[in-house]
């Protein structure tokens, strides 16, 4: 076996040191902590209740994705893999997973990194690394007809918002 150089046992100790030296938490169990974080702020009226309902699925979805490996032992190709598992999956209708989906599973894990930064479960965040995938909305046009069955289904509001564009 080949002899380590003392940069290299320099780099080995600084990295052990980086790994080791925050709490060894589970993401389940991270997740659990930022979603009350996030339940005092909605109490407290700094996040609205969508913002809840969307923080809440998402972000056991992620947990189940990624199988609830402890944080500091989330990385870049961990995280790859999960996007292009995602970008290969289908959802209950069928249909495959939209690459804006994957891209808000992501940002959703972003914020739980940046939460568990801030109580110093870990150092970085490794979702500033993952390349994601493109997202282009389909733009489309109204017709007459979708425009009248729009205007049919529409409260007053949304008809003075669609005929005066206020």
């Amino acid at each position: 076996a080949e002899k380590l150089t003392p940069f290299q046992i320099q780099t080995m100790l600084e990295e052990g040191v980086r790994r080791y030296s925050v709490e060894a938490k589970g993401l389940g169990e991270l997740v659990k902590e930022y979603l009350a974080q996030q339940q005092m702020l909605n109490e407290r009226g700094s996040c609205g209740d969508q913002h809840m309902r969307t923080v809440n699925c998402i972000s056991s979805k992620v947990v189940e994705y990624l199988g609830d490996p402890l944080v500091r032992d989330i990385d870049l190709p961990m995280l790859d893999d999960m996007v292009n598992m995602r970008l290969k999956a289908t959802n209950k209708g069928g249909k495959k997973v939209s690459p804006r989906t994957v891209r808000n599973e992501v940002n959703q894990l972003s914020a739980i990194f940046n939460f568990a930064i801030s109580k110093k479960y870990v150092s970085e965040n490794p979702t500033l690394l993952v390349k994601l995938p493109d997202y282009k909305a389909e733009v489309g046009i109204c017709k007459p007809e979708d425009l009248g069955k729009l205007l049919d289904n529409a409260d007053h509001y949304i008809q003075c918002w669609v005929m005066f564009g206020a």
